[in-house]
């Protein structure tokens, strides 16, 4: 795979195990995640880097590394792949997670055969990513599993202001923004609210 590989929260044999599935599966290049500015400055080798977060063993650092992917001014950063791997997936640790804007998480078996289908599903198709005040990461929306498009909702557009960005990731070029809107909250007029209209 003509990508970069990104580990993050892993040491010792996890890591290791990490790195060797990375190699398995083909990426181009695999490399411990140290700091933002590195990544930035591979994205201009390989477009597109995955962000490999290895959750059961090291999770501390989780929160402060997605929050620096998700707000780096770099696009190919911000939208970037982030896929955590766990061999305890607790509800918990599955909704703190997504909600940190993750876009997918894994459970085992991790191989060579599983994983990349699921990786390759995070490329060349369109994504809709949400920004609110309290979440930035793909659309959570959806009702019968993380890959399917999202059903229309009753409460949609209530949610309050927010930002709707639809992209999509290429190998070769890398993210692409298809769409960008900002939508404010629907308002219902209240009881006594006064409409006037100059004339």
């Amino acid at each position: 795979m003509q990508a970069t590989a990104f580990i993050i929260g892993a040491q010792g044999q996890c890591n290791q195990g990490l790195m060797d599935l990375s190699l398995d599966i083909g990426f181009r290049t695999v490399l411990n995640f140290t700091n933002i500015g590195a990544a930035e400055q591979q994205v201009k080798r390989t477009p597109i880097c995955f962000f490999l977060f290895a959750l059961t063993c090291s999770a501390h650092s989780t929160p402060g590394i997605s929050r620096a992917i998700r707000t780096s001014r770099n696009r190919q950063i911000k939208y970037a792949p982030m896929i955590g791997l766990t061999e305890n997936p607790e509800p918990r640790l599955i909704e703190a997670t997504l909600q940190l804007g993750f876009d997918d998480i894994l459970i085992p078996p991790f191989s060579a055969k599983s994983v990349p289908p699921r990786l390759n599903s995070h490329l060349n198709r369109r994504i809709t990513f949400f920004e609110t005040t309290q979440y930035f990461g793909p659309d959570r929306r959806v009702g019968d599993g993380i890959h399917k498009e999202p059903a229309h909702h009753p409460d949609r557009g209530k949610g309050g202001d927010h930002r709707k960005v639809l992209i999509s990731r290429n190998l070769e070029t890398g993210v692409s923004i298809l769409k960008d809107q900002f939508n404010r909250q629907q308002r219902t007029a209240e009881p006594g609210d006064s409409i006037s209209i100059a004339i």
